[in-house]
């Protein structure tokens, strides 16, 4: 616009000043739309290149399926860029197990035996600085997992990165990478056993383990705090009270996602078994 303006004035001086006017009206004008196309909401398209995009965005995303995915992997490998006062990262970082049976899906979660007892909650923790080193999201979550469940699901990188579903939410407030991975079923009593016969404290966050149905949870997603019955594997429907922040991550669209991608692969997996059949 501005070589436009250039061309007339100096062919026509007395178009100048008006010219002038008009490009410094629409320029003016054409400001706040230009910002709006900047800005990003949470959740939309996002790419993250590298792990220093997580102090420059905020996002909320689901990633499915994300075998070989390069963004993913960034994400996971990733460390806090978000802290405390006390230099402590202000991020969390865990597992989902999740097993399917005739089409249903149910993920694992636990009891919680100190904070927000009895409310239940996916195995996860705060991203550690042991030693003065900073954990990245995937070694935090496989930490996490493997202390919970007091060594059950002793994961390794390998075996998660081969098929998962990851949930990242980084914003202002808080980092939070939970991984959705398929495993062998463990009856929650014996995940129970495991527990009340270990010392450690790292192994006691949790008391009691079940294996609830996604659909039942995503069923509760909308409603108020509170008990709710819910489809609990090998158990029937069970009255249980989610932790809040479980709750709170449970409305967001992004693990919605995931929790229905799961369900799909379930149903595609089961019709296929008959088709075979």
């Amino acid at each position: 616009m501005f070589t436009l303006f250039s061309f007339w004035s100096q062919r026509i001086p007395y178009l100048q000043w008006p010219l002038l006017g008009c490009y410094l009206i629409v320029t003016v004008a054409s400001l706040p739309l230009l910002a709006c196309q900047s800005k990003s909401p949470p959740g939309s398209n996002v790419t993250i290149n590298t792990s220093t995009d997580l102090a420059s965005t905020h996002f909320i995303k689901a990633f499915s399926k994300l075998k070989g995915s390069q963004e993913a992997l960034v994400l996971l490998q990733a460390k806090p860029t978000l802290f405390k006062a006390n230099g402590q990262p202000q991020a969390t970082a865990g597992l989902i197990p999740y097993v399917a049976y005739e089409g249903q899906v149910y993920v694992l979660l636990g009891r919680q035996a100190w904070v927000d007892k009895h409310n239940y909650s996916e195995l996860s923790g705060k991203v550690e600085k042991p030693h003065n080193h900073l954990e990245s999201f995937l070694t935090a979550a496989l930490r996490e997992g493997l202390e919970e469940t007091c060594g059950v699901y002793a994961l390794t990188k390998d075996s998660i990165l081969k098929h998962y579903y990851l949930y990242f939410e980084n914003t202002p407030k808080r980092q939070v990478a939970l991984i959705f991975v398929p495993v062998t079923y463990m009856a929650g009593s014996v995940l129970k056993e495991k527990v009340l016969y270990n010392k450690k404290p790292e192994c006691t966050e949790k008391n009691e383990f079940q294996w609830l149905n996604v659909k039942d949870l995503l069923a509760i997603a909308g409603k108020p705090p509170g008990s709710y019955p819910i489809d609990s594997f090998q158990r029937g429907k069970q009255s249980l009270k989610l932790r809040k922040y479980f709750k709170v991550m449970l409305k967001e669209p992004a693990f919605q996602e995931i929790l229905k991608a799961l369900c799909l692969e379930a149903e595609n997996y089961e019709a296929s078994i008959e088709q075979a059949a």
